[in-house]
């Protein structure tokens, strides 16, 4: 299950994210950050593909974009840190349609990757919530015997 965390990504990571947000308002933005092969960090803005009426409420990322970067961590130039988008006019929590597109059967598509969810206010106030997937303990139940 998705827990809140305390750990935001460095300040230059949260700037750039908090510009797209406030920048893309009041469409919701989404997009990644990852830390590059120099060391240096990176937000990767991708495009909303949805029409400004369904943008307030909901993303859908260029699958495009999103592979792209899938590929490029597999070949190693890249680790892949988190995963953000905006929520504007609306407080920064896990939406149930967030959970639909970070969830299969339940399990994350992503589970080493943070989920960082920006609320985003009228004159550009922001908001954060940052969640980590926290695999839950077993039932006694499903735990095999010593």
């Amino acid at each position: 299950m998705y827990q809140p965390c305390s750990h935001l990504p460095p300040q230059e990571v949260q700037d750039a994210i908090a510009m797209h947000a406030v920048e893309g308002y009041p469409q919701e933005v989404c997009g990644a950050w990852s830390l590059q092969e120099d060391g240096s960090w990176k937000v990767h803005r991708w495009t909303n593909t949805l029409p400004p009426k369904q943008a307030h409420h909901r993303f859908v990322a260029d699958p495009l974009e999103v592979l792209s970067l899938l590929k490029a961590e597999d070949q190693g130039s890249l680790s892949l840190e988190g995963f953000y988008h905006s929520h504007p006019d609306a407080p920064p929590f896990l939406s149930n349609e967030d959970l639909r597109q970070f969830l299969h059967h339940q399990r994350p598509l992503y589970p080493k990757q943070a989920l960082l969810v920006v609320g985003v206010k009228p004159q550009g106030r922001i908001t954060w919530g940052i969640y980590r997937w926290l695999p839950s303990t077993p039932l006694a139940h499903d735990r095999k015997p010593r």
